[in-house]
């Protein structure tokens, strides 16, 4: 509603400045002639002009005046467009949780629950948590909601999932001037994971710059198995019969030759 009402304003004050002085008519000889050219002189100090009888200076700013208005038009359209998509999931993540996941769960466990998740990632050749963030998952709109924070700083959580299909799409977003300084940029970040039952947690890959390619967890050295409130595991190949318990989410965010994440 709010830029909505200031589309409006704009396109009014566009309309009553975009017009050409008018003269005052209807007079004969030198006083008709004086009258009509004392109306273009006022007018064209109170108004946009276009017409012939324009000077080069006064088209030149009427032009350039118009081109002011309407970049501050189009930026308000592209504002409104964002407010009213923000809150959307992404094509990617819709086409992304649709994929089917059957070599990944067996359909035992019903692992979308609501309550403290544990998680850890892989980035800087380290493994970095592991950390706790609160998530709510809507079983009927299929969306799922959260906070928490890292070493990074203070996020927020807002994403969808599938039941049918065991996958979960999240987006991270930092809240700025929170945690470390060097790191936190207020980005965002996104998340998509698979459930695998033979681990008992979600795995899967993390982006958060566009055209940067996601790392998969894919070998079994950078498994993370995080328990909560028990120990923390990381699965190696000697390590196959490990007990899995409690909820996880293991995500791999490797982004190697980049100083931060934006």
């Amino acid at each position: 509603m709010y830029t909505t009402t200031h589309l409006i304003l704009i396109l009014v004050l566009l309309t009553s400045l975009v017009q050409c002085p008018g003269g005052s008519g209807g007079g004969r000889g030198s006083s008709g002639r004086s009258n009509r050219g004392s109306s273009r002189s006022s007018g064209r100090g109170s108004a946009l002009c276009f017409s012939i009888e324009c000077g080069p200076l006064e088209l030149l700013f009427s032009l350039f005046v118009v081109i002011v208005l309407m970049g501050v038009l189009v930026c308000l359209v592209m504002a409104c467009c964002y407010q009213c998509t923000s809150g959307k999931p992404s094509q990617v993540n819709e086409d992304f949780i649709r994929q089917g996941s059957l070599n990944y769960h067996d359909y035992e466990k019903y692992p979308f629950e609501t309550g403290i998740w544990s998680f850890r990632y892989y980035q800087y050749d380290k493994w970095h948590g592991p950390y706790r963030v609160s998530l709510t998952f809507d079983r009927s709109l299929g969306k799922v909601t959260g906070q928490g924070t890292d070493d990074v700083g203070i996020f927020t959580i807002d994403g969808i999932f599938s039941s049918e299909n065991f996958r979960l799409a999240l987006t991270q977003i930092y809240e700025a001037e929170t945690g470390d300084p060097t790191e936190n940029l207020g980005h965002t970040s996104t998340i998509q994971l698979t459930w695998n039952s033979n681990n008992n947690q979600f795995e899967g890959t993390c982006r958060s710059k566009p055209g940067l390619p996601s790392v998969p967890l894919s070998s079994e050295d950078e498994m993370a198995l995080v328990a909560n409130g028990g120990l923390i595991s990381t699965i190696t190949s000697s390590e196959k019969s490990i007990r899995k318990t409690s909820q996880s989410i293991g995500i791999a965010c490797r982004e190697k030759g980049l100083l931060h994440l934006n």
